[in-house]
Parts: C-alpha cells; structure tokens; sequence
C-alpha cells in the first residue's frame, strides 16, 4: 500500500465531523508547501517600516495628547 492510497483509507474511515478539520488542514498544508516553494517572501522595503512606524507613533501620541487633555479638562467640560 503506497502512502496516498493509506492516506485515502485513513479519510475514509475517519467520522463525518473531522473532515472540515481534514479540509482546512489540507488547505492550510498546500498553503505553506506552496510558500516554501515561491521564492519570492514578500520582503518589504526599510522606508516602508520607517513610514509605518512613524504613523503608529504620531497616532499613540495624538491619542496621548487627547487623553491628557480630555482628563485635564474633564471638571469644567461636565458642568456645561
């Protein structure tokens, strides 16, 4: 019995719940045997890092400088 016919007859007699876990684990195998083969990675460039993390940080400080205002303020903003 070769491999693929074994894997066949392990499918077979395996209970009706299990094959959406068979399914997504067969696409999820496929997906990673495919990107080991491809080789290209998707690298990105170092200004493309530097221009996300720049916009991460101004949005953590602008968030910051809200929240310190928005406390700050808090007291003279609810009696109105």
């Amino acid at each position: 019995m070769d491999l693929t016919s074994a894997k066949n007859a392990l499918r077979d007699r395996m209970p009706v719940e299990m094959l959406p876990f068979l399914a997504i684990w067969t696409f999820l195998r496929a997906r990673i045997d495919e990107a080991r083969d491809d080789g290209d990675r998707g690298d990105i460039s170092i200004s493309t890092v530097i221009i996300w993390v720049a916009v991460i940080a101004g949005a953590v400080l602008i968030a910051a400088a809200l929240t310190a205002l928005f406390t700050k303020y808090k007291g003279k903003v609810s009696g109105l």
